[in-house]
């Protein structure tokens, strides 16, 4: 019996053997999978499509369970014009998933169909597209891969393909209006989260009625509170530049601290009211104007009228609109000037400027009142135009470095600046850094990690009492989910005052132009849940309270920096 074991071990080792050496043939023979996948992204960055295609079907076999490699293999088939084939990998994309819109693969399919002239199959495929969310309209009206579409009035319908020159007035509105709504329930992260179905579509009839005993500027405004109804501080309707009346604005920007409204720049002819605190809009108070206001302001907690207000203070039309001024053409302000002394002014509505391009930088005729203040402007009011740069305090051992947009300038990309800003700690004798993102209102979300890789790596600054993160109202959208995950994965500082958005939010621009008004509406239609499913607070509220006061704005004092330095 030992024996008849003894035979039976010696075969199956040598079975095993053999296998272990058929194996090892096959994968001597066979491209190494990482090389595949390498020569496979260099084919397709270099549209080299037929071979693109080759090594993605090797990639594919080799890996069947990742999406992102079948629409890699689906691009490139498209692209060598094999659609039926292109179709097949899409579909397994589709099935297997994608990091991703869901709503691209489903329209790629139908441009496949397109370009294969078969109209059912390329509708069917684009109502699907539009079932899971998709969101260009304008670009599916005029994509040549679907113009065997162009004459289907069921397509025409569901991209909005109309003509507005052809459109009465009242007509013109009432399908912008039934379009924006069609949109918010189709494309809306639970759009029906803060107001009922029942109560938005009771809220759109009611509308549509009114029409013909609305102005332009107030069915814009009706609009704009249809959105801001929704819930979100995305969704919402730009009105700061689609229309002519709201290019309209007075020469001036305003601000709020914590002391009220006050005027921090102006153009030229109104430079003597720098400084100066608004008291009165007409024989409307500042809180008057704020209430009115607030219907039609898109937030994601309270901070939003603080941002958005003092931006829509500036639109006469609008505020006319609201019937809180009677001319929408000037705009008598009562202000306390710098001295203390109660004046009326009257302002013209002759700036086109709208109040979010100020946030890119003043024009040339423009000065801010703090340039205008003796003794050293503060850092955080040094450069707040560039993306984001750095200084280091030698004095205090300490890195400045003011994140403005979550962008990536072409001149030093986000990624090279942040590796030189962690040089730099490492070469120098630095004790802490400060991440000051109080003017940030977001930007592409998929930067955050490199910033967040930069901080965890960073030995000098990633511990307690060391890294600081200043943030304020603006601070919103993308440059939200950075702060989220800096709070959460470090052990950073909160510094200044709370921030513009939530822990958790729905928000992503994706506008859509209305035909007949020419509005853009954005529609949130994603949801970010950058800290636990358990985190419902309002917004990330700082260690270090520090909110703006004009006290210390007129004294060329910054209160964050301040309470970092002295901090131990």
């Amino acid at each position: 019996m030992s024996s008849l074991l003894a035979v039976l071990r010696i075969h199956v080792t040598a079975c095993v053997l053999l296998g272990v050496c058929a194996a090892q043939a096959v994968t001597s023979n066979a491209r190494p999978f990482p090389d595949t996948l390498r020569q496979a992204e260099e084919a397709t960055q270099a549209k080299q499509w037929s071979k693109a295609e080759t090594l993605w079907e090797e990639v594919t076999k080799a890996n069947p369970v990742t999406g992102d490699f079948w629409l890699q293999l689906a691009g490139a088939r498209y692209a060598a014009q094999d659609y039926q084939a292109a179709i097949t990998a899409y579909e397994k994309a589709l099935s297997v998933g994608v990091n991703g819109l869901r709503s691209g693969i489903p329209y790629e399919i139908a441009r496949c169909y397109g370009r294969l002239g078969q109209r059912e199959a390329a509708l069917e495929w684009f109502e699907k597209a539009m079932q899971l969310g998709y969101r260009d309209l304008q670009g599916a009206q005029h994509d040549p891969d679907l113009q065997i579409l162009g004459d289907n009035p069921k397509f025409k319908e569901l991209v909005a393909a109309v003509d507005p020159s052809g459109m009465a007035r009242d007509a013109g509105w009432s399908y912008d209006l039934q379009l924006m709504a069609r949109e918010i329930e189709r494309r809306g992260y639970a759009p029906f989260r803060k107001i009922s179905r029942e109560e938005f579509e009771r809220r759109v009839a009611t509308l549509n009625a009114a029409i013909p005993k609305l102005t332009d500027v107030q069915m814009s405004l009706e609009l704009m509170k249809l959105t801001a109804a929704v819930g979100d501080g995305h969704t919402m309707v730009y009105a700061f530049f689609e229309r002519p009346e709201f290019l309209q604005n007075v020469p001036v920007e305003f601000a709020f601290f914590e002391e009220g409204l006050f005027i921090i720049a102006a153009d030229s002819r109104f430079v003597d009211l720098l400084g100066a605190q608004v008291i009165r809009f007409g024989d409307r108070s500042v809180d008057d104007v704020v209430q009115a206001l607030d219907p039609l302001i898109s937030r994601d907690n309270a901070a939003g009228p603080q941002v958005m207000g003092p931006m829509r203070m500036r639109n006469l039309p609008l505020l006319s609109g609201l019937g809180l001024i009677p001319d929408p053409a000037k705009l008598t302000l009562t202000v306390r000037d710098l001295s203390g002394k109660l004046r009326t002014i009257t302002l013209p509505a002759d700036s086109d400027i709208p109040s979010r391009k100020l946030w890119d930088g003043y024009p040339k005729n423009w000065t801010r009142f703090v340039d205008t203040l003796p003794g050293t402007v503060p850092l955080y009011l040094k450069n707040p135009y560039q993306d984001y740069w750095f200084e280091y305090l030698s004095d205090s051992k300490t890195v400045y470095l003011q994140w403005n947009h979550v962008h990536s300038d072409p001149a030093e990309p986000f990624a090279h600046f942040f590796d030189r800003v962690s040089q730099f700690i490492q070469d120098h004798a630095v004790e802490r850094l400060v991440l000051d993102m109080r003017w940030n209102n977001g930007g592409d979300t998929t930067l955050v990690p490199t910033v967040l890789a930069s901080l965890i790596r960073d030995a000098k600054v990633d511990q307690p009492g060391k890294l600081f993160v200043i943030t304020g109202h603006r601070t919103f959208s993308a440059a939200q989910n950075a702060v989220t995950a800096i709070s959460r994965f470090t052990p950073a500082i909160v510094v200044g005052d709370t921030t513009g958005s939530s822990p958790n939010f729905i928000g992503e621009d994706a506008p859509v132009q209305l035909p007949y008004s020419k509005l853009m509406v954005s529609i949130s239609d994603l949801y970010w849940e950058s800290s636990w499913p358990t985190d419902d607070r309002e917004w990330i509220p700082p260690q270090l309270y520090t909110p703006p006061r004009f006290a210390d704005y007129r004294a060329q004092r910054d209160g964050a920096m301040e309470a970092i330095l002295e901090y131990r």
